[in-house]
């Protein structure tokens, strides 16, 4: 696929933009991971519970799994919408 992923770096031959190693570059976000582990239950939600309330910049980050920029309830909506989901 001839298709870059601009928060990617390029790093191989040739001038960029270098085309991306599909799967093997590029991960797509595991939605409701909040602890990186590509799987979703009991650690995410320890993992929201441990930052409950804590702002995040950027947003998006970590246990912030819904963007707002505040690790809080809507975190634990969505780690329990996606439970048991394998991101690998």
């Amino acid at each position: 696929r001839r298709r870059d992923d601009p928060a990617t770096a390029d790093t191989g031959v040739g001038p960029p933009p270098v085309v991306d190693a599909g799967a093997h570059e590029f991960q797509a976000p595991c939605t409701g991971d909040a602890n990186g582990d590509q799987m979703i239950g009991l650690a995410d939600i320890a993992a929201v519970i441990q930052f409950w309330g804590t702002q995040v910049t950027p947003a998006g980050i970590g246990p912030d799994v819904d963007g707002s920029g505040m690790v809080g309830l809507g975190d634990i909506a969505i780690v329990i919408q996606h439970w048991a989901e394998v991101c690998l």
